[in-house]
């Protein structure tokens, strides 16, 4: 009938069975870091403890270890497995023992099998100088490690920078409000203020007064 499986379909099984996992790329970690005003200015070195899948280092992420040879369990020491459909009975080398019916590993206590172990990890990061708040620095190959070998991903810091409380930013400006006297308007008048690079000395025209609101 219709349904009936073809040919094709039956040695895709096979082939299907047959394939090696792929190697998968692993998760990206996502963090946060909170920055005060001065230090999204000057950037620098920060660090930031992730905890993430890395591959097995008892097993080098392959799931398992070395051991005594014993018979394979899977095919029973034939080296061959069977599998039927329709009424047709298809044979296969057993990819639990690579047709050799024996096996010379077991399963990693450490992952039981799972290729990945959690680790706790320290990472310095780089800041770079004038982040803004809501931007995002990345640390490439610092996320979780994949199955089957595959790459790590990555790990995203979301920065969050508090106000302060005398500059607002506009950009890469720096916007400061100064109250000065009427006759400092209208004369002239010398001004110190506190910057974070020390003391700025600013000397204000006449009439300032006028460009008030």
């Amino acid at each position: 009938g219709d349904s009936a499986p073809t040919f094709g379909d039956l040695f895709a099984e096979v082939f299907q069975r047959n394939a090696s996992p792929r190697p998968e790329r692993g998760a990206d970690l996502h963090l946060s870091l909170r920055l005060s005003f001065e230090d999204s200015l000057r950037g620098g070195a920060r660090q930031v403890t992730v905890a993430r899948l890395v591959h097995c280092r008892q097993c080098l992420g392959t799931g398992y270890v070395q051991a005594a040879e014993r018979r394979c369990a899977p095919c029973q020491g034939s080296g061959v497995v069977k599998s039927t459909r329709n009424h047709m009975v298809f044979s296969k080398a057993c990819t639990a023992c690579g047709g050799t019916g024996t096996q010379a590993h077991t399963r990693c206590p450490a992952c039981h099998g799972r290729q990945l172990e959690m680790l706790s990890e320290a990472l310095t990061v780089t800041l770079p100088p004038g982040l803004q708040d809501g931007a995002r620095v990345r640390l490439p190959g610092k996320g979780h490690a994949g199955p089957n070998g595959g790459d790590a991903g990555d790990v995203y810091i979301a920065v969050q920078v508090e106000a302060d409380s005398r500059f607002v930013r506009e950009g890469d400006d720096l916007h400061l409000t100064v109250p000065i006297a009427v006759h400092e308007a209208a004369l002239g008048a010398k001004i110190e203020l506190q910057s974070f690079d020390g003391i700025v000395r600013l000397l204000t025209g006449k009439y300032a007064i006028m460009n008030m609101i």
